[in-house]
């Protein structure tokens, strides 16, 4: 289910940004500490996957944490950490009151889908692929080139 402008601004009340990103987040429940450390996560993981997947989106990317409790009462799936319909939208998920490698990964899953969904990236068979391929799902190619010819091609680089 997506979330409807008003919904998720109901719930985030400040932001910061990056020359890349726009991190829009609670404030009631995120510290400008915390906020950095997202913002500097998200800036990382861009700067992976556009190296690794040639992915340049542009334009800002926008970045939403919802705070939990209302992610859940919008019906989104428990299994879901996240999604993009045109920006990133991702619940609160702490990991010891910080950024732990749960958010870092939700983060750069849904980064792949932004590169991907807004053509971005390289060509691919599937949006899933890649950010399947991103969460260590797929096995990856060792080299940048195997990696763009493994998601290109839906399979490894010997052609399986």
């Amino acid at each position: 289910m997506a979330l409807t402008l008003t919904a998720w601004q109901a719930g985030t009340d400040a932001s910061t940004s990056s020359p890349d990103l726009a991190l829009h987040y609670p404030s009631a429940q995120v510290s400008q500490t915390v906020a950095r450390e997202m913002l500097d996560a998200l800036d990382e993981e861009y700067a992976r996957i556009r190296h690794e997947l040639g992915c340049v989106i542009g334009a800002k990317i926008t970045v939403v944490v919802i705070p939990l409790a209302t992610w859940d009462a919008l019906g989104n799936p428990a299994w879901s950490g996240g999604f993009f319909d045109g920006r990133i939208q991702v619940p609160l998920v702490y990991e010891r009151s910080r950024v732990g490698p749960k958010m870092r990964r939700v983060f750069a899953h849904e980064i792949v889908h932004a590169c991907i969904e807004t053509g971005a990236g390289r060509e691919s068979t599937s949006t899933a692929r890649a950010a399947e391929w991103q969460l260590g799902w797929v096995e990856p190619c060792t080299s940048g080139l195997g990696l763009r010819l493994f998601i290109v091609g839906g399979g490894n680089v010997d052609g399986d």
